[in-house]
């Protein structure tokens, strides 16, 4: 961390930049568990990122593991294919900055299975570049968890097989809906539970304050800040006045990206209290707002156009509006392609798909999910299983039990299968 800490966000990366410290000189501890809620749980991101970028001043090396958990036997493969992944991507660049790209990646030994070669290649990755880094931190942040038990049992052996103290986890636990309990009840000495809180809301009205004139820039960050604080709280009034005060600071100042922001924050109010109605109306708003950003040439126009859809879309199918929710995500889908981002162009097509089936439209719906295809066909091999594809190859599956599609489907079988391996309809 910078020596002269200057705003109320960097003071609080600082204090979890002690907490890390202090665990890691713990000869013991292996998983630092941060219990916390969302809010503070970025500010742990903040702190990763700063590392990982070589602008904070830990001496230990920290990199961010998203894959999903889909077994306990096949994890640690995963994670070590994308250790392996992670370097070769870097291994030029090591050579350009003058540093040693020599090292390879161990592959699993005959006769032991999967579970260790993970820490395996940690410790082999450690020690060869061990003058640059004090430690090798893993911050777990699994996309999903196919199964809590097993990935307990997983963690659990990883932990029994007393990894090297320089190879360390660090993962954030909801304290909401935590889920690691069990596993720092069972060995406490190995996993240390640290709370966090961070008394976000004040650092929220800190940085609202500020300092200078009492711009129009100063009083909206003052009254998002106020909104989010409410919804944080449940206060759903007291959103609405927040969100009603800072829209008319953005109409008044033609900011029209940032009345989209606002009717988000909003909107979400309205989904914690269970208000389904008013969070739809809420984001068809903001997409009127993000359309109004589109048009005056707001380079974030299309992305905000997108989400906007696309919550529409989420909320609606929540409230069980399928047709609508359709016609969402079906005008969601040029945006997708507009700025290049397959994975929402093929979750759109998906829940297009989703919605049609629901409402009995076979035909419109078989022909969205081979359009969702079409999409993840274009994504990488690697990221084909970790997209949403496979659920929709699961749904044209259970589409082409009916005789209209009889045909089609050994064609589309067969695409599915080249795209994502014949044991995609597995799970």
């Amino acid at each position: 961390m910078p020596a002269n800490v200057k705003n109320a966000i960097e003071r609080r990366i600082q204090r979890v930049e002690e907490y890390w410290n202090e665990f890691a000189v713990n000869p013991d501890a292996r998983l630092m568990r941060w219990l916390t809620d969302s809010e503070n749980a970025q500010i742990v991101d903040a702190f990763v990122q700063l590392q990982s970028e070589d602008s904070g001043e830990s001496p230990d090396y920290f990199l961010r593991f998203e894959q999903p958990f889909e077994s306990f036997d096949s994890y640690s493969g995963v994670l070590c294919k994308t250790l392996r992944e992670m370097y070769e991507e870097q291994r030029d660049a090591l050579e350009a900055e003058g540093i040693d790209n020599t090292w390879q990646c161990p592959v699993p030994e005959e006769g032991n299975g999967d579970l260790r070669i993970f820490t395996r290649a940690c410790g082999s990755f450690w020690k060869h570049y061990a003058d640059l880094m004090e430690r090798m931190v893993i911050f777990l942040t699994p996309t999903t968890i196919a199964s809590v038990e097993e990935f307990h049992r997983w963690f659990a052996e990883i932990l029994a097989k007393d990894p090297p103290e320089a190879i360390r986890f660090m993962m954030v636990d909801n304290v909401h809906a935590p889920f690691l309990g069990p596993l720092a009840d069972a060995d406490p000495a190995r996993v240390v539970t640290q709370p966090l809180d961070l008394d976000m809301a004040d650092a929220h009205r800190e940085l609202a304050r500020g300092d200078g004139p009492n711009t129009p820039d100063r009083a909206f960050r003052k009254e998002y800040a106020s909104l989010t604080n409410a919804a944080g709280k449940g206060d759903v009034k007291g959103a609405e006045l927040s969100a009603k005060r800072a829209l008319t600071i953005a109409k008044k100042e033609n900011w029209p990206a940032m009345g989209v922001v606002t009717h988000f924050a909003l909107a979400a109010a309205y989904t914690a209290a269970g208000n389904k109605d008013s969070a739809i109306d809420t984001y068809r708003r903001a997409g009127v707002a993000a359309n109004a950003a589109d048009k005056q040439g707001a380079e974030e126009g299309p992305k905000l156009i997108l989400q906007a859809r696309m919550a529409e879309g989420a909320a609606l199918v929540e409230a069980e509006r399928y047709e609508e929710a359709a016609e969402a995500y079906a005008a969601a889908v040029p945006m997708a392609q507009k700025t290049e981002q397959l994975l929402a162009e093929l979750e759109c097509q998906r829940m297009r798909c989703f919605c049609l089936a629901t409402l009995g439209e076979r035909e419109q719906a078989w022909e969205a999910g081979k359009a969702a295809l079409a999409v993840g066909e274009q994504l990488e091999p690697e990221q084909r299983l970790n997209s949403t594809l496979p659920y929709v190859g699961r749904a044209l599956r259970d589409l082409a039990a009916n005789e209209s599609f009889e045909e089609q489907w050994p064609a589309v079988s067969k695409r599915l299968d080249e795209a994502l391996g014949e044991d995609w309809a597995e799970g």
